[in-house]
């Protein structure tokens, strides 16, 4: 009997520990570290859909690319981002569309980096003639 009581005490407790890691798996949250999606510009401008190397406009609303949009230099579809590669975890190499600031023409391409937060909820452009720019995802 004691080696009943014995090994009953222990299934039990190895049951309470058992379950009680699977109640914290379930507070677990899985971040979404993929730089595919809909991202949002500063302001609401535009919307960038990224999918595997490029990003294009799928929707303009203002600032110097809705010049150009109205100028016929821009359109949706077109990408914004190019040529984009996996470098790290939360990093992409990338080159990035222009446009001249207050005119709305466009400017031709530039390398970027983008860095994505470790929530996933945004990511930082870094080029070298725009500042530092952050999307939110969609």
């Amino acid at each position: 009997m004691k080696n009943f009581v014995k090994w009953f005490g222990i299934i039990v407790f190895v049951a309470v520990i058992g379950f009680s890691f699977i109640g914290c798996l379930s507070f677990i949250t899985t971040t979404n570290t993929d730089l595919n999606g809909d991202w949002e510009f500063p302001n609401g401008w535009f919307i960038v859909t990224i999918t595997s190397d490029v990003g294009v406009f799928n929707q303009i609303t203002g600032g110097n690319f809705k010049i150009a949009l109205d100028n016929g230099n821009v359109q949706i579809g077109d990408q914004r981002f190019r040529n984009i590669r996996k470098t790290g975890y939360l990093t992409w190499s990338a080159q990035q569309l222009l446009v001249q600031v207050g005119t709305g023409i466009l400017a031709g391409w530039e390398d970027c980096t983008i860095t994505m937060a470790a929530d996933g909820k945004t990511f930082v452009v870094v080029g070298i003639t725009v500042a530092d720019t952050t999307f939110t995802r969609k």
